[in-house]
């Protein structure tokens, strides 16, 4: 594998890392406040929590 390719998997896992933790906090306020922080859609949000059948 070349060093360019090494490096674009390692810039990638990164930024997938920093997305990942967004979402889970804007999750997580959603959850605890009840409020939909900016940049984020309610509904969106709302539907990440489904009841268990």
């Amino acid at each position: 594998m070349s060093v360019g390719v090494v490096l674009a998997v390692i810039v990638t896992a990164l930024v997938q890392s920093a997305l990942s933790g967004i979402y889970s906090a804007a999750l997580y306020r959603y959850a605890v406040a009840g409020d939909t922080p900016q940049g984020f859609d309610g509904m969106l949000l709302q539907d990440a929590f489904q009841r268990k059948m």
